[in-house]
Formats: C-alpha cells, structure tokens, sequence
C-alpha cells in the first residue's frame, strides 16, 4: 500500500508556451482592411496559418486591442507578416497587457517618437507618462509597454520573450510602421 500524499499535488508548469489565439477576440482596432475586404479582416492576424492573413487599409499607427476569455499570463510574443504577396508587411511595433481596454487617445503619445525614444523606454531609462488632465481626458493611463518588436526583413517575424511576465485580461498592440 502506496503512502497517501500530504499535501496536493500540483501540475507541473508546460516546458513550452502555450498558444492563446483561440481565447483572444478582436474588441477594437482602427486600422480597417485592405480596400474594405473581410478576407483581409484584422481577426485573421489571431489563425496562427499563412492563410488567410490580415491587410489594414492605408496608413500607419493602428491600434489593436484583444480581449481575452480569461485572465492571462503573457511570457513570449511573436508576429508574423504575411508572404511576398503583402507589399507592405508590418516591421515594428508596442505590446502591452493591461486590465482595462485603453482608449486610442492614451496611445498617440507613441505615434511620432523615434525607435531610440522606444528602446529607451523598454530598457526603463525613460518613461511615458501623461498629466492628470491628459489621462481624465483619454480615458486613463496605461502601463509601460511589455514589448517593442522588430520584424526581420527577410522572414517578416519578431519573436520576444519578456523578462517580466505580465497578467491581465487584454493584449494591446499598437503596428507603429510598414
């Protein structure tokens, strides 16, 4: 007879990330699609497959705030643009995990700055922050982002694994350039 254990048994953490795209749905986003076409539709960007892939409409600076089904830990990021088919793949942008959906308006103040005010941003040498009055008026603050990403020219991908896991119940990316 096999001794009872004495205290529960706990399940051992997964060795590798889990994909969460299936627990994420697409609360806002502003960047449209390409010449207004569902097939281009931003919610593509959550089927981890080469097809069908997402396309915004013209311009840059666009938003993309999901909301979760459950609260949850984010460990590792990863982007991928779209084959040679997509003229204008997205190279960089700003991750971050809040509790509350932002208000666009919170996230301007990052439209303009350089990729050296952003890296300095990650590395915690400066920070971002508004007035009282700015963040009444914008619907309230958000944290310092999680993550600022590159993608390689050749594969279009970023993949980044935080030092600082961060919990909540949306992740918001904010394409800052194509």
């Amino acid at each position: 007879m096999a001794p009872s254990p004495s205290a529960p048994e706990l399940a051992a953490p997964p060795e590798r990330p889990v994909l969460l795209n299936e627990k994420f749905k697409v609360l806002t986003y502003d960047g449209g699609s390409f010449k207004s076409r569902a097939q281009y539709d931003v919610k593509n960007s959550l089927i981890p497959i080469i097809e069908p892939f997402h396309c915004s409409g013209s311009g840059t600076k666009f938003n993309l705030v999901l909301k979760c089904s459950e609260d949850f830990t984010l460990t590792h990021f990863y982007v991928s643009g779209p084959g040679p088919r997509c003229t204008e793949p997205i190279r960089s942008g700003l991750v971050w995990v809040t509790e509350n959906a932002p208000e666009a308006e919170v996230l301007k103040k990052y439209d303009d700055m350089s990729s050296e005010d952003l890296m300095e941003i990650m590395k915690g040498l400066r920070t971002v922050s508004a007035s009282d009055e700015d963040s009444a008026k914008s619907g309230g603050s958000l944290p310092e982002p999680c993550v600022y990403f590159n993608t390689d020219a050749t594969s279009r991908e970023a993949e980044a694994e935080l030092s600082k896991w961060r919990e909540g119940k949306y992740l918001v990316v904010k394409f800052l350039d194509t």
